[in-house]
């Protein structure tokens, strides 16, 4: 309700019967006008809310795009500050949000709850004013109504009077009618008797009135002042309410987001064109070191591995493997005890032997076939070999287990039979048996 352009006349009046019930639902509208504040508070915390989770939203969507995009160096930093930035001010707006609900909404109720009692359906403040208002008027309401019966009563005197002159005026211009001229007097006369007698009442009733009026102004404005009293005490809160709502909003002056924008202006002024174009060219430009081919052989280890799998390999390979059998063999054996004398260190022709029995073939291949074998048929044992044949000859033994390095190896002839020469099937001769 605005202050401004309010003409209010006379008859709306504090003093005037029951005009104090203005009064006395101010103090309901103060109550509900706490539900409004309370109200409004929360609706600015849900618009603080929303646009915290805005800000958190759209700094979230950039940061993944930034790192899925193309932009690099201090100013792809330059770019990120701009998501910090929302992100810090996401959590300052957040704050406010909580302030809101946390500080001033549960104070408002809590000081509405104080100061305002229900009292079945109306407030108990609202009923305790309505009555000493009531009590204090119900005297001078009386002095009132004997007024305006006695204005009313002098007011239609006054007009009967004048009809009665009128008459009277209008008769002594009739001729031949002198009785009722004198009729017409008379009552004319006791009219205006009654004119006097009402207007004596009437200013009586006005002096009663007015002699009682000081005593009525004194206990009508004591019962008014305590709803002044109460009311200013709504103010007075409403008013430090809303600067603490101003306080809470106003992020002006937080230390935290004067050092929100000064970093954020400082990332800024961090892009250095020339030190991201300097990491381009040394991660992916011309900076980069230049990498000459060299000349590289391809490894034993792939050798050994394509023959283990079955791959065909050419006689050098096998040759080459066999002899570094040969020599692990000699450098690994131990000598056993009365199973065949020490070899000569001159004869050099078992390794030798061993390898022209390997490459110059076997003797069951057929012609047609490539000279070329698997290196699994030479390198790898039979786990059954040395079970089946422990009763045979030693020299027979070491035949048999070139791999398991038992001793020198004996001169293998090429014209050997399969048996002899180790290149039989264990498994044929058991199941022949």
């Amino acid at each position: 309700m605005s202050l401004e352009n309010q003409d209010i006349s006379i008859t709306e009046s504090f003093w005037e019967p029951k005009n104090y019930r203005r009064t006395t639902k101010r103090i309901d509208d103060g109550h509900k006008l706490c539900f409004d504040l309370i109200q409004m508070v929360q609706d600015r915390a849900e618009i603080e809310k929303n646009y915290a989770s805005r800000l958190k939203t759209w700094s979230n969507k950039w940061g993944e795009s930034l790192e899925k995009g193309p932009e690099y160096g201090t100013t792809e930093s330059a770019w990120k500050s701009f998501l910090t930035e929302a992100a810090q001010l996401s959590d300052l707006h957040s704050q406010i949000k909580d302030s809101l609900n946390d500080k001033i909404i549960t104070e408002i109720r809590n000081w509405q709850q104080e100061n305002y009692h229900k009292k079945f359906l109306s407030l108990k403040e609202c009923k305790d004013m309505e009555e000493s208002f009531k009590k204090v008027q119900k005297p001078w309401e009386k002095f009132l109504t004997k007024v305006n019966k006695a204005k009313q009563d002098y007011h239609n005197a006054c007009k009967a009077e004048q009809a009665a002159l009128t008459q009277v005026r209008n008769a002594e211009n009739i001729k031949g009618a002198s009785p009722e001229v004198s009729k017409i007097r008379d009552r004319a006369a006791k009219i205006t008797e009654e004119v006097v007698k009402s207007r004596e009442i009437y200013e009586d009733a006005i002096a009663e009135i007015a002699k009682y009026n000081p005593k009525y102004t004194q206990e009508m404005k004591e019962v008014f002042d305590s709803c002044q009293e109460m009311e200013a005490k709504r103010l007075k809160f409403f008013k430090q309410t809303m600067l603490n709502i101003q306080s809470c909003v106003n992020i002006s002056g937080k230390q935290e987001l004067t050092s929100i924008y000064e970093e954020f202006h400082h990332r800024i002024e961090q892009a250095n064109s020339a030190e991201d174009l300097a990491w381009w060219s040394n991660n992916f430009g011309a900076d980069m070191p230049i990498i000459t081919p060299i000349f590289e052989d391809y490894p034993d280890d792939y050798k050994r591995q394509a023959g283990s799998e079955g791959k065909v390999i050419d006689e050098t390979e096998v040759k080459g493997v066999i002899e570094d059998k040969a020599q692990s063999s000699f450098s690994s054996s131990v000598p056993l005890e009365n199973s065949f004398q020490q070899p000569d260190p001159d004869n050099s022709q078992c390794s030798d032997n061993v390898v022209d029995a390997t490459v110059e073939g076997n003797p069951f291949e057929s012609a047609d076939e490539p000279q070329g074998v698997k290196i699994a048929d030479i390198a790898s044992p039979n786990p059954f070999e040395e079970d089946d044949n422990s009763s045979l000859p030693v020299n027979n033994q070491c035949e048999k287990s070139d791999q398991n390095s038992c001793g020198p190896k004996p001169v293998v002839s090429p014209k050997l039979d399969a048996e002899e020469s180790g290149h039989g099937n264990p498994f044929e001769e058991g199941e022949s048996k």
